[in-house]
């Protein structure tokens, strides 16, 4: 059986895409922990706005001819909406990292004064249960 060259190529993106998605992983792995705020809000807000602006420049830009005259809806809908999404993504996680604050792990508790028990003296009675007679 003869492989296509197209199979080859999509074989070795989706190789590589996988790779490159397990290292990301890997390294984001041992982060601070940071809760979402208000970084991150306004980050997300940002770049859904910037990201916004910028799939509809790219999806209304045909040309200098032809500028703002869409042949095909479909292209500037899927420009813009991959715009807002990645600017949401991209922003928030721009925002929550730059200036989200970490959260520090509590101290150890301190450790307490233990009284060394010394063993009573040979031959002494304790206070212990002993059977009755």
């Amino acid at each position: 059986m003869k492989l296509r060259s197209g199979s080859l190529c999509s074989a070795a993106s989706v190789t590589l895409a996988a790779l490159v998605c397990a290292v990301t992983v890997m390294g984001c792995a041992n982060q601070p922990r940071r809760p979402l705020g208000m970084c991150a809000i306004g980050g997300a807000a940002v770049g859904t706005i910037v990201g916004g602006a910028l799939g509809i420049g790219i999806g209304g830009y045909k040309g200098l001819d032809n500028c703002c005259h869409q042949d095909n809806e479909t292209e500037a809908v899927i420009a813009d909406t991959t715009g807002v999404a990645g600017g949401f993504l991209l922003g928030g996680i721009i925002g929550h990292y730059a200036c989200d604050p970490v959260v520090e792990a509590p101290p150890p508790p301190p450790a307490s004064a233990a009284v060394p028990t010394t063993p009573p003296p040979a031959g002494a009675v304790t206070a212990s249960k002993t059977p009755s007679q």
